[in-house]
C-alpha cells in the first residue's frame, strides 16, 4: 500500500486528502512510520531519516535528528521527541539543535502529563526507563507492549493486561472487562494514552477508559465488536495494528487502525465513523 495524508477540520467527522500531497507518493506504508504534530505544523517522517513539514500550501523538507526514524514521537509544549536508530532525540522547538536524551532504541515514548519534561521510554527489548531519571525503574514482570502516563503516574500494558507504577513497584490494574473473551488478543494492550484525569487502553479488540487510575474500566467499542480479519472472526493476526493511533484531546477521542477511523466526544462517547 502507498501513502496519502488526509486531514479533518470537524473533529473527525469528515476527512479530505491534503493537497498537494507530500513528495513520497511512491513510498509504502511501512516506509512512512509517523506523523509529527508540532507548533510549526505537521511533519511526515520516513524510515530513512527524512521529513517533510506541511506549511499551509507546500511541503518543506524538515531537518530532524540523525538516524533512521522508528515511528515513536511525542510532544509536550515546545519540547519534541523522536525515536531514532541512534536513540531518543529531543528538541526545544522541533528544530535543530537535537540532543540525544537516551541511547535506548525505543518502541514507544510518552511525556508525563504532570511533569512536561519527563519522558518515559519503552525500549525495543521491552525495557522501561525515564530519560534523565536519577533512579532506575523496576523491571516489569513481563515485557510490555505499550507505555503511557495519566495523572502523573506511569502505566504499562501488554498481553497480560495493565500495570501501574506505585512507589517504585508495579501494581496490577483492574482486569479489563471483556465482552468477547473468545476473540483472539482481546486483552492484549497495544496502545496507551492519558491525561490528568483519563487513561485510555487500546487492545487487539476494543478500547477501554479509566477515570480512576486503572482501578476500574469502561469498555468502549469504536468499531463493530464482531471483527473479521482475513475472512475469519477475530482480531488482526498482529494485534499492534488493531489500533495504530489513539488521540486524546480536551474534547474528543479519535482512534485509527486496521478497521478505519472513529471519533467521539469525551462526554457522550458516541462513536462517529468519518464520511
Amino acid at each position: 500500500d502507498t501513502v496519502a495524508v488526509f486531514r479533518s477540520d470537524d473533529r473527525g467527522t469528515h476527512f479530505a486528502p491534503v493537497f498537494p500531497q507530500p513528495p513520497i507518493a511512491s513510498a509504502r506504508d511501512d516506509e512512512v512510520p509517523a506523523l509529527l504534530a508540532t507548533a510549526g505544523g505537521v511533519t511526515v517522517l520516513t524510515a530513512d531519516g527524512r521529513g517533510w513539514r506541511f506549511e499551509g500550501a507546500t511541503w518543506v523538507e524538515w531537518v530532524g535528528p540523525a538516524g533512521r526514524y522508528l515511528g515513536a514521537t511525542g510532544a509536550s509544549g515546545a519540547l519534541v521527541a523522536v525515536a531514532t536508530s541512534l536513540g531518543v532525540a529531543v528538541s526545544r522547538s522541533g528544530e535543530a539543535p537535537w540532543v540525544v536524551a537516551s541511547p535506548v532504541v525505543a518502541r514507544e515514548i510518552a511525556f508525563d502529563d504532570g511533569a512536561a519534561e519527563t519522558l518515559a521510554i519503552l525500549g525495543s527489548d521491552g525495557s522501561v526507563s525515564v530519560a534523565g531519571a536519577g533512579a532506575e525503574l523496576p523491571e516489569p514482570p513481563s515485557a510490555p507492549s505499550a507505555i503511557g502516563w495519566s495523572g502523573g503516574q506511569l502505566f504499562v500494558g501488554g498481553p497480560w493486561g495493565m500495570l501501574r507504577l506505585d512507589d517504585a513497584a508495579w501494581t496490577a490494574c483492574a482486569e479489563l472487562p471483556l465482552s468477547r473473551p473468545e476473540l483472539d488478543e482481546s486483552a492484549h494492550v497495544v496502545r496507551l494514552r492519558g491525561d490528568a484525569g483519563t487513561l485510555l487502553a487500546a487492545t487487539g479488540q476494543a478500547l477501554y477508559r479509566s477515570d480512576d487510575g486503572c482501578r476500574s474500566w469502561q469498555e468502549l467499542l469504536p468499531f463493530d465488536d464482531a471483527f473479521v480479519y482475513d475472512g475469519a472472526l477475530g482480531s488482526p493476526s498482529e494485534p499492534s495494528v488493531a489500533y495504530t493511533s489513539v488521540v486524546l484531546t480536551v474534547d474528543d477521542v479519535v482512534v485509527a487502525g486496521w478497521a478505519g477511523i472513529a471519533s467521539a466526544s469525551r462526554e457522550g462517547m458516541a462513536w462517529v465513523r468519518p464520511r
